[in-house]
């Protein structure tokens, strides 16, 4: 239920007075009340700090866990990085790529085509070139780095 993500004091605010963050927080949680199977996510952390995108992480694997069934459309590719397991790359309305988040992101080609960024952790590990990690490694958050380096070490 939403009020198990939320704490929100705003019963008595006005919506023309509260942020677009709380604002995104009430659309949110009233849709949850409704307890829709599928959820659409359209860019849902733009304008959103690194704490807002914590919660809606939570969110997201919260629902998930509950056998919803979760649509993110979204160019931040960090943020599906944490929550996404399956990515579909369009470019000019057809599909460039369709698969495994971190499969799709290892095609140079396909990030290339789409003009992806990569994560922070992989641009991170192809700028400083460390000499443990080859650069093609499919390293893209940094859990996944601290394992790799677990396991070199």
């Amino acid at each position: 239920a939403p009020t198990e993500i939320y704490t929100l004091s705003l019963h008595d605010a006005l919506p023309i007075y509260i942020s677009g963050g709380q604002k995104k927080k009430v659309s949110i949680a009233s849709i949850l009340c409704r307890e829709p199977e599928i959820l659409i996510f359209d860019e849902p952390t733009i304008g959103q700090d690194r704490q807002q995108k914590e919660l809606l992480y939570e969110i997201i694997r919260k629902q998930a866990s509950l056998g919803k069934t979760i649509l993110i459309v979204s160019h931040d590719i960090d943020f599906l990085s944490h929550t996404a397991s399956r990515l579909i790359v369009l470019k000019e309305g057809q599909i460039l790529a369709d698969g495994d988040i971190f499969k799709v992101l290892s095609n140079k080609f396909c990030v290339n085509q789409a003009s992806l960024h990569q994560t922070e952790i992989k641009a991170l590990i192809e700028r400083i070139k460390i000499e443990e990690i080859p650069t093609d490694a499919s390293i893209f958050t940094i859990q996944q780095l601290e394992a790799y380096l677990k396991n070199v070490t």
